[in-house]
């Protein structure tokens, strides 16, 4: 079990380390467009780590062995309710298909249900009245037994899933007798038993190609054969899953088990391949959040096994269209697809109701709204310096919303893991003038552990004016959970509108200085690619042509430069065109993305205060190996690559 959890580690360790070689927007896991070719070498390696196949995408390789003991390591970390229910669950999901589950995985999905909780209001298998948790371990275990694979033992296995000692289950008939049903049965075991011993030792993707569509060919015949008078779907489904892990692949989630019986022999195939990533995906995603500490039930694997896993782009060029030269498949962010589907429910009462009638139709319509939705704000483009840009427009997921405003600065994998998924390597700068707060270092080191004004939207900043900072409050934790909760609320505006297609009406108010950013209801606030713009800010120039305005002797308590690393919710005001051609941006010189809600206390990279001479006095920066250790520099800094010089360190700083 520690060899097994020390594998997962090292995996993540690496995961994480190669993460930002894959370029603007980059997911945790996901794979993105334009890679270097040191990120592809890294994917190699960290798929090769993982048992994942490079043929197939996302995973199809034996392997399976290694995630089911970091998942055994992962759940031996949480209470033994809570694991038990996550076990049983997992077990459930995949020993029966999605129609079965529909209702209780979305109480999950929605929050009315928690693991731990009552999510198993009884011992009644989801949608099956004739099958409990207890008879289908049984049922597995003893398909997983060594005894071998006959009719008669898959006659026992499916005694055992109805918990039925009857030996009278045989759909016989006049037409077909009970010796004849078990010949069918027999002949199917025996094709598949000759088909797997020719293929010898599994040492190709070829190869396992090969085994899959000799499980296709055992199922269907199980389920064309109809030898029982009931489950012949699910005794079919089990007795492949148990061959399956026997091969070290994972066990197949389903979609819809009645279905199979219709499906070509390559359609079939896809579906089981396509169940067999489920599992794997859903298992390893749920591994991470424990090590994460992030919610079980947010995971985007849990709630369905049909996420879209890809969907396709358009490429355009500056001043142009879209190209003649095709579109390129990208990889879905899962997160992107849950975030979607979670948005849609909380704002369309009718999609819930649709979904329990029929939750398989809901949620294929979902599958192919999100593929469109994805394909229009995501595209490569080709700048007007003919480099090709990875950009897109993001939904923000409950992952991010989760993690938003947790220091995770002290656990260097939940740091690591967070920037990976949620922020790339530019640096966006914003600046300051305060002429009734005065920041010493003390205020200066707090920015790097609690919300602040200073790094908010238009919005949150007013409602902080308005209860007089954190005078307004008993505590700073209180304050800073209404602060929290009031970006939150921002995030959830935002996704509907991005959702709607009315974002461009937010930014373009916010860029032209708007009705609502008069009254002060924008969630957006201003950071810009150019230092220089951010330093004048921060000098009390306010004016857009910043160049040709001469700055009065204000007064001016404090002026603050905050560099920041850029987050998948930013909009590039610049790019916004690219996806909504009714917005035209008018300051290019600005080079301004609209930040959301605000820029959390993690995504700080350094933060300079500057003197009454409008030159930088000290620089606080984060320590690029030590994100929880702050060197506070004389001068100056920026030079984010490299460690400063020992001349220039004042003092350090540990945050706790």
């Amino acid at each position: 079990m520690k060899r097994a959890h020390y594998f997962y580690t090292i995996c993540l360790l690496i995961l994480i380390g190669c993460a930002h070689d894959f370029g603007v927007h980059r997911p945790y896991t996901g794979q993105r467009a334009i890679a270097s070719a040191g990120a592809s070498s890294c994917t190699q390696l960290v798929r090769s780590l993982l048992g994942l196949s490079l043929n197939d995408g996302v995973g199809l390789s034996t392997g399976f062995k290694e995630t089911a003991s970091a998942f055994d390591s992962a759940l031996a970390k949480l209470p033994k309710k809570k694991a038990t229910s996550v076990r049983d669950f997992v077990e459930t999901l995949v020993a029966f298909d999605f129609e079965a589950v529909a209702k209780e995985s979305l109480d999950v999905f929605s929050g009315k249900k928690t693991f731990g909780g009552s999510i198993f209001g009884s011992k009644r298998i989801f949608g099956d009245p004739a099958i409990d948790i207890s008879n289908y371990k049984k049922a597995l275990g003893q398909a997983k037994g060594k005894e071998a694979l006959s009719s008669s033992k898959i006659l026992k296995v499916h005694q055992k899933l109805l918990g039925s000692r009857s030996k009278s289950l045989f759909a016989s008939s006049e037409e077909v007798s009970e010796k004849q049903l078990k010949e069918a049965l027999d002949s199917a075991v025996k094709n598949f038993l000759s088909a797997r011993k020719k293929l010898g030792k599994l040492s190709t993707p070829n190869k396992v190609d090969k085994m899959i569509y000799s499980m296709v060919d055992l199922e269907k015949e199980l389920i064309t054969v109809g030898a029982f008078k009931s489950h012949n779907e699910e005794t079919a489904r089990l007795m492949i899953n148990s061959l399956l892990e026997a091969e070290g692949l994972a066990p197949a989630r389903a979609y819809e088990l009645s279905f199979l019986k219709g499906l070509s022999r390559d359609e079939h195939y896809q579906t089981l391949k396509n169940g067999i990533i489920a599992t794997k995906l859903l298992m390893e995603d749920l591994t991470d959040r424990v090590v994460l500490d992030l919610p079980l039930e947010h995971s985007p694997e849990l709630f369905y096994p049909g996420v879209p896993r890809a969907y396709q782009i358009g490429f355009k060029k500056s001043g142009g269209k879209f190209l003649l030269d095709g579109k390129k498949s990208i990889q879905t962010d899962a997160r992107q697809f849950q975030a979607f589907v979670v948005n849609r429910m909380r704002t369309d009462s009718g999609l819930e109701e649709a979904f329990k009638s029929d939750p398989s139709g809901v949620m294929r319509e979902m599958a192919e709204d999100f593929s469109r939705f994805a394909s229009k704000n995501h595209v490569i483009f080709t700048n007007g310096k003919g480099a090709k840009e990875d950009i897109s427009l993001s939904l923000i997921d409950d992952d991010f919303i989760h993690m938003w405003g947790r220091i995770d600065a002290t656990n260097p994998a939940r740091y690591q893991a967070k920037m990976a998924r949620y922020y790339n390597d530019e640096i966006l700068f914003r600046g300051h003038a305060y002429g009734w707060e005065k920041y010493d270092e003390e205020g200066v080191l707090n920015m790097f552990k609690i919300i602040e004004r200073q790094t908010t939207s238009i919005r949150s900043g007013r409602k902080f004016l308005s209860t007089r900072g954190r005078s307004g409050y008993k505590t700073v934790a209180e304050q800073q959970k209404a602060m929290r909760q009031w970006i939150v609320e921002e995030f959830e505006t935002y996704n509907q509108e991005l959702l709607d297609g009315e974002l461009y009406k937010m930014v373009d108010d916010h860029m032209r200085v708007g009705p609502r950013y008069k009254a002060k209801e924008s969630y957006g606030y201003s950071t810009t690619r150019v230092y220089a713009q951010g330093k004048s800010f921060a000098k009390g120039k306010t004016l857009a042509d910043y160049g040709k305005v001469d700055l009065e002797d204000l007064k001016i308590n404090a002026r603050i430069v905050t560099g920041v690393r850029r987050a998948t919710k930013d909009v590039d005001m610049a790019r916004l065109r690219q996806f909504d051609d009714r917005f035209r941006y008018i300051y290019p010189r600005q080079q301004e993305v609209m930040g959301v809600g605000g820029a959390e206390p993690d995504s700080i990279v350094f933060i300079q205060v500057l003197g009454f001479d409008n030159e930088v006095a000290k620089t606080y920066l984060r320590d690029k190996d030590n994100p929880a250790r702050i060197l506070i520099l004389k001068g100056d800094y920026r030079d984010l690559g490299k460690k400063p010089p020992k001349s220039i360190i004042l003092g350090e700083h540990f945050l706790n």
